[in-house]
């Protein structure tokens, strides 16, 4: 599932920084969902990871 989440935030964003590849794989399961349906409406990387 995390690829799943960097694949979308890369395509939508571009090249991610290192800081949130290791957001994605160091997050809990009720954040992970939270930041995979933020994905669809963020017009900006920090939109997904706000808290």
């Amino acid at each position: 599932m995390q690829q799943i989440l960097l694949s979308l935030l890369e395509r939508r964003f571009g090249p991610l920084p290192q800081a949130a590849r290791e957001r994605v794989q160091t997050a809990s399961a009720d954040t992970f969902q939270a930041w995979l349906l933020r994905v669809l409406d963020a017009t900006v990387l920090d939109d997904v990871f706000e808290d």
